[in-house]
């Protein structure tokens, strides 16, 4: 069985999902690792699918499967009930500090603690520095 046509190059070959078609057999999805593969390495195939004989010609294959639990690992959504707009989504978001209002509250804690604490630390300092010895 030859996968590519005739004058045909093959940059790479993807494969999503566990496809007879493309694996050969259903054993077969617990030899080929998820992923790119450069290659396959020897296996005792039961039967050699489209993927196995693309490995063989020497073509990367990349081999994704359980895609659902990949879209879900990095925020996409499976099987949406909207069709989302381009940029909108989890995967688009980036969580950052508000640096600005963090300033804000560290300056108005710190003069807090001074405010509250400069009378303890003056009575306590001037207490030591008149307390008799003996």
């Amino acid at each position: 069985m030859r996968c590519a046509l005739a004058g045909d190059e093959y940059r790479v070959y993807v494969n999503i999902g566990g496809g007879v078609a493309s694996l050969g057999s259903s054993h077969n999805k617990m030899l080929v690792p998820n992923g790119l593969s450069f290659e396959l390495g020897a296996h005792n195939y039961p039967r050699k699918g489209c993927l196995i004989l693309m490995a063989d010609q020497g073509i990367p294959v990349l081999h994704m499967l359980n895609v659902a639990d990949l879209a879900r690992a990095n925020g996409l959504p499976v099987a949406p009930d909207y069709l989302p707009q381009p940029g909108e989504g989890e995967i688009f978001i980036k969580e950052m500090y508000r640096l600005h209002l963090a300033l804000i509250f560290l300056v108005i804690y710190c003069s807090l603690c001074t405010l509250i604490l400069a009378p303890e630390l003056r009575r306590g300092l001037f207490d030591r520095w008149t307390r008799k010895i003996g």
